[in-house]
């Protein structure tokens, strides 16, 4: 009887066994037999063949931080040190794209700046995605622009990164590519942690967020006036600006001014450059699901970020052009002291914005026939006896019936 039982175990431990073995080429021949881009899916449940635009600020500033990395250390490496320590060598033999030291350009990136101005991203691993960035390099002396395009591919795990170049983007047919493209991206895993490709995700707060948003458009304003012009809120600049000449205008009031800008010779103590617009204040509201981030530089020019989502902004120049979210809400909620009050500060703000002819455009008929009968009178007029640093506080409130 006992022997019974421990042949019965026995048999019952192989039977175990064997189906353990089973399930194991089951599982081997699945992975073998599906394509890399469905086991990758049922693996991890997420889809590579998606490109989405990037919204999260940290993944935006970390990313183009990995991509100045990456044009400041080119010229000091070896075209050994370039491929072994930058490129993305995995990524490119799963095309069989040979990486050839020769091919490569003896280019130099030294004294140059960058603009990313568009970003997109794909998960093509757990914690790796691979980052589609579009940008401007410009050389601070000439001020000439090259256009740019680089993958970048980010482990969050080792906090390391590779980059594809343009020129193979091309070659691997994924170039240009937005949020209705489609490709089938191979899986990576891991990035080796090297001596060049570290980088350090940081939370970008709103006091690094907003410097942020202000030196990319003043480095628009002097490089690329076009692509300053394309941020502009579309109601506002329907208002504002007829055309893009006419925002070059508005650009060209503060010429010298723009034209100084960056002055890369004299740098602060932390090695930055010194700029002759900077950012003095900041404020941060949040009104019908969208972030308003309210700029002033030292010369009081307002710079307003309507947020729709980190990274997604449109730009207004001025606070009373058009009615913000909060203008409206406290002027509908507000007394007719407090309406009287705000319809001055837009006033004010335009006096001080030197925009005469908005206020011109406020004054009533019979005052402008009587006292200024052109547009230009009364701009002299107005630089003369309030220049561009006025301030108005208010002690008394009237209010008189026809």
């Amino acid at each position: 009887m006992i022997n019974n039982i421990k042949k019965m175990i026995i048999l019952l431990i192989i039977l175990i066994i064997i189906i353990l073995i089973i399930m194991f080429i089951i599982k081997m021949w699945k992975r073998n037999h599906l394509s890399e881009i469905e086991y990758i899916e049922e693996a991890y449940s997420f889809d590579p063949t998606i490109i989405r635009k990037v919204k999260s600020r940290d993944d935006y500033i970390t990313v183009e931080r990995c991509i100045k990395k990456y044009y400041n250390d080119f010229p000091n490496l070896s075209q050994k040190e370039y491929i072994k320590n930058l490129l993305a060598d995995k990524y490119l033999e799963v095309f069989n794209v040979r990486v050839d030291e020769d091919a490569i350009k003896e280019e130099s990136y030294m004294n140059t700046t960058l603009d990313v101005y568009d970003m997109y991203v794909a998960q093509i691993g757990t914690g790796t995605n691979i980052y589609f960035a579009h940008g401007y390099l410009i050389h601070k002396d000439t001020k000439e622009e090259k256009q740019f395009e680089l993958g970048v591919i980010v482990d969050s795990h080792n906090q390391s990164f590779a980059i594809i170049p343009q020129e193979y983007l091309e070659k691997i047919g994924y170039s240009n590519l937005n949020e209705e493209s489609k490709v089938e991206i191979k899986t990576i895993d891991e990035i080796e942690n090297r001596k060049y490709n570290k980088f350090s995700f940081n939370h970008i707060d709103d006091d690094t967020y907003t410097q942020y948003l202000f030196d990319h458009y003043i480095l628009r304003c002097v490089f690329n006036p076009e692509l300053a012009y394309e941020r502009l809120d579309k109601e506002y600049k329907e208002k504002k600006y007829t055309s893009f000449e006419e925002f070059k205008q508005h650009l060209d009031k503060d010429k010298e001014k723009y034209e100084n800008c960056f002055n890369y010779e004299d740098t602060n103590e932390d090695g930055t450059y010194i700029q002759s617009f900077k950012l003095r204040f900041y404020n941060k509201n949040t009104y019908s699901g969208k972030t308003y981030y309210t700029l002033v530089d030292n010369y009081n020019n307002y710079y307003i970020f309507k947020e729709q989502a980190s990274m997604n902004y449109s730009i207004m120049l001025d606070t009373y052009t058009i009615d913000l979210d909060d203008f409206i809400a406290k002027y509908e909620e507000g007394s007719a002291k407090i309406k009287t009050g705000l319809n001055i500060n837009k006033i004010v703000d335009a006096l001080n914005c030197g925009d005469y002819n908005y206020v011109y455009g406020k004054l009533a008929d019979e005052f402008k026939q009587n006292y200024f009968t052109s547009e230009e009178a009364f701009a002299q007029y107005a630089k003369n006896t309030f220049g561009q640093n006025l301030e108005v506080e208010f002690n008394e409130f009237i209010e008189t019936k026809n």
